[in-house]
């Protein structure tokens, strides 16, 4: 309706009464390359809304810009590697992110389950929020938030608190001279249809319709676990569906005098350390999914896994059924799969793999799984993966990734059985053609081309044409 599109490798229901539609590819994507098409349709956005809503036939007969190949075909490869990479980037910041901040390590410790277990035998105190905190004075900026750009431009880097609750109230950025410039206290919008305080632990300024609070006992130093549980009490008088912009909650004037409730010791102040101690462990139970992801991503990414070997370590993570039903593929080991079309023997199966969902129709008698050794197809495929191969029966092969049997001894398989893109150029004359050349090409940059044309006696088959590729915890792409 607005030309906003999206990649689904699910089965789902289209609804057409919400004036959508969706669009088929006309070949075999993976889910990476099916994003990359989709953020290519990304301009639509600005070109329909409700008064010109999108459909197929305003779009059909619109371009988009795509990577292309020496042949000026579309270059799906290029595609696969950039979102790789793109994804392996963003799990590396995500990375450095939880080890900058202590939640790499997600390991519940002793006193984590204490904190837990005192939870319930808690004292707690309601306390005045003026008597806890005080508000910063702040200098009064000559800028309005529509003249200022959303996102970091030159000088104007320094974020600015409005009284928005997306993206913590920062929406803006103005020049850092003559701000000021606050970190490590608490915002809180004071004309909004959202009253929520947000713990802020970097630098930044206030704008407008909002204000900063901080700890009022210079003495005391509160860390970011301690902010944290605060924000949390705050929220519970301030963030209520009853406050918005027809009934306004009001400023620090009318904030300053609710009440919240907090953890105390025995002295009957707030006790700080208790609430370190919950967020602390409150933290790694939340973050604990994040990090296994993130772990798990970047182990496929760099395809760490056990080379050598005729079982990979990962192998087991697959869900192989041990018969077979719709909608699966047999597993072959590489030898019997080769075997198979040299011999014409029937192999021994393995394993049955689900391959359905995969963007073409599965079929026990024309498709088949092996498990892929080394590194030297990546980004596509690494050491581990379940490949889902089609028996080659003849036909165009180039630009496909092929399973071959050839006299080139290749290291990654320690035989000469192998897996790359196929490529093979033509002397074409009046009715016939003959190949002037034919390679084997890598994905990766760090090993060498097998050309089956150096070789006047190099002899070779192809077993058969790739479908889709597992990830080695099950995925297909």
């Amino acid at each position: 309706m607005f030309g906003a599109a999206f990649y689904r490798q699910f089965p789902y229901k289209l609804v057409t009464h919400a004036r959508v539609f969706s669009l088929s590819p006309k070949v075999v994507l993976s889910r990476r390359q099916g994003l990359f098409f989709a953020n290519s349709l990304f301009f639509l956005r600005s070109l329909f809304g409700y008064e010109n809503m999108c459909s197929w036939e305003k779009i059909k007969g619109m371009y988009i810009s795509l990577p292309q190949n020496s042949n000026g075909d579309i270059d799906y490869s290029f595609m696969e590697s950039f979102l790789r990479e793109l994804e392996e980037s963003r799990l590396r910041e995500l990375e450095a992110y939880l080890f900058a901040t202590g939640l790499e390590d997600y390991n519940l410790t002793t006193s984590d389950l204490v904190a837990f277990n005192e939870f319930y035998n808690l004292r707690w105190g309601q306390f005045q929020m003026r008597a806890l905190f005080e508000k910063i004075e702040t200098k009064k900026l000559p800028y309005k938030a529509k003249d200022l750009p959303s996102e970091p431009q030159g000088n104007n880097n320094l974020p600015c608190l409005t009284s928005s609750f997306m993206n913590q109230g920062l929406n803006y950025y103005a020049p850092r001279t003559g701000a000021t410039i606050l970190r490590n206290v608490i915002s809180i919008p004071s004309n909004s249809d959202v009253y929520r305080a947000y713990y802020q632990s970097n630098d930044f300024t206030v704008l407008s319709d909002a204000y900063a609070i901080r700890w009022k006992d210079e003495n005391v130093r509160l860390n970011s676990k301690q902010y944290l549980f605060l924000v949390a009490s705050i929220n519970k008088v301030t963030d209520l569906p009853i406050f918005s912009y027809k009934n306004k909650l009001g400023g620090w004037n009318v904030v300053k005098n609710k009440h919240i409730t907090l953890p105390v010791n025995e002295l009957g102040q707030p006790d700080l350390q208790k609430m370190e101690a919950l967020v602390g462990a409150l933290q790694k139970i939340v973050i604990e999914d994040v990090a296994k992801y993130t772990e798990r991503n970047l182990e496929t990414t760099r395809g760490v896994v056990n080379r050598g070997t005729d079982s990979p370590a990962k192998k087991k993570i697959y869900p192989i059924c041990p018969n077979y039903r719709p909608g699966y593929v047999p597993i072959y080991s590489l030898r019997a799969a080769c075997g198979r079309f040299e011999n014409n023997e029937i192999p021994e199966v393995e394993g049955w793999i689900d391959a359905s969902g995969l963007g073409f129709s599965p079929d026990k008698e024309k498709h088949f799984a092996i498990y892929a050794k080394g590194d030297s197809m990546m980004p596509k495929i690494h050491d581990g993966d379940l490949c889902v191969f089609e028996w080659y029966k003849g036909g165009s092969r180039e630009g496909e990734i092929v399973l071959t049997q050839c006299s080139d001894y290749d290291p990654d398989y320690c035989s000469k059985y192998t897996i790359k893109r196929y490529h093979s150029e033509k002397l074409t004359s009046d009715d016939n053609w003959q190949h002037t050349s034919i390679q084997l090409l890598p994905l990766n940059p760090d090993y060498d081309t097998i050309d089956l044309s150096l070789n006047g006696d190099s002899k070779y088959r192809t077993i058969g044409v790739l479908k889709a590729v597992f990830d080695m915890y099950g995925a297909g792409s």
